[in-house]
C-alpha cells in the first residue's frame, strides 16, 4: 500500500496516445527519445543528459534541451520501485493508476520508439469525471513525464479505493474468476458477463471493470470497460476484438475498479 507521502508521477503515452497498448498490455510505462540511445550508460548527472540531448537533436531550441533531458534523467535516476504512476489514456478516457515494480531498463524489442521502460502493476482505472478540475489540469501537463504534487492525494486515494474493491472487505482476493469461454453479444463490440460472475464480483450497471480476454480476432489485458445495462459490457476498444457471435475467453479476473455510488 502506498503511503501518503508516496511519489506520484504523471506520464503520457506520446502526443496521440500511440503507446497506450504498450503501457496497458505489456505492463510498463515508457518514454521515447530513442535517438539518444541508452541513457543509463551516461554519467548520472543532468549536465551529461543535457549534453547528449543537445548533440542528438542539434535543431532543438536551447530552452527545450534541459526540459527533455530532465525528463529522461528523472525517469532513469529518480523514479523508483514503489512510486505511483498515473496515466490518462486518450483511448478509454480513464486515468490508469499503478505502482512501479522494477528498475529502469533500455529495451528496444517491445516498442523501438519507446525503449526507456519500467515495469508497472496497474491497480485501477478511474473515469476522469471522478477527479477535480485541478487534478485533471495537473495530469494534463504538456510534459511526457512529470511529478504530481499539488493533487497527489487525489490519485493516491483513487488507487486505494481500487485496491479495496480488488481485495474486498475481508482481505481475500475479490471477484476472482478463472478462464471461461462465453459467446459474444449479437452486436459487434458487446458481450454479456454471466450473472454468476457478476454476483461474485459485485458489479452492477454503470460500473467500470478491468478485463482481460482473448478472441479469434485478438486479445487485450487490463483494459477498463463499462457495464452499460445489466451485465452487458461495451467499449470502443472491443470492436476490433469481438464480432457478432464470437466465442471469447475471459483469461483473467474481472475486478471492479470503480463504482460511482461508492
Amino acid at each position: 500500500m502506498p503511503a501518503n507521502d508516496s511519489t506520484v508521477w504523471g506520464i503520457h503515452a506520446g502526443q496521440t496516445g500511440d503507446a497506450d497498448t504498450l503501457f496497458l498490455k505489456q505492463g510498463v510505462v515508457a518514454i521515447g527519445w530513442h535517438e539518444v540511445g541508452d541513457p543509463s550508460a551516461l554519467p548520472a548527472t543532468r549536465d551529461a543528459f543535457k549534453a547528449r540531448v543537445g548533440a542528438t537533436y542539434p535543431g532543438k531550441k536551447p530552452g527545450a534541451i534541459p526540459v527533455d533531458a530532465g525528463q529522461l534523467y528523472r525517469f532513469v535516476h529518480e523514479m523508483k520501485p514503489g512510486d505511483v504512476v498515473a496515466y490518462p489514456s486518450k483511448r478509454d478516457r480513464h486515468i490508469h493508476i499503478g505502482v512501479v515494480t522494477g528498475p529502469y531498463i533500455y529495451n528496444t524489442k517491445l516498442s523501438p520508439g519507446y525503449p526507456n521502460q519500467r515495469s508497472v502493476n496497474w491497480c485501477t482505472a478511474v473515469p476522469r469525471t471522478s477527479f477535480t478540475q485541478g487534478a485533471l489540469s495537473e495530469i494534463g501537463s504538456a510534459m511526457t513525464l512529470f511529478q504530481i504534487k499539488k493533487y497527489a492525494a487525489e490519485f493516491l486515494q483513487a488507487r486505494e479505493r481500487g485496491r479495496m474493491r480488488e481485495l474486498g472487505p475481508d482481505g481475500p482476493p475479490y471477484g476472482q474468476q478463472g478462464p471461461r469461454t462465453i459467446r459474444a453479444h449479437s452486436r459487434d463490440g458487446h458481450f454479456t458477463v454471466p450473472k454468476d460472475m457478476c454476483r461474485v464480483i459485485g458489479v452492477d450497471s454503470g460500473d467500470t471493470i478491468l478485463l482481460s480476454l482473448t478472441g479469434p480476432h485478438g486479445s487485450f489485458q487490463n483494459r477498463a470497460v463499462t457495464l452499460r445495462s445489466g451485465t452487458e459490457v461495451y467499449g470502443p476498444e472491443l470492436q476490433d476484438i469481438i464480432k457478432s457471435n464470437d466465442e471469447i475467453t475471459i483469461t483473467q479476473y474481472i475486478r471492479l475498479v470503480y463504482r460511482r455510488n461508492v
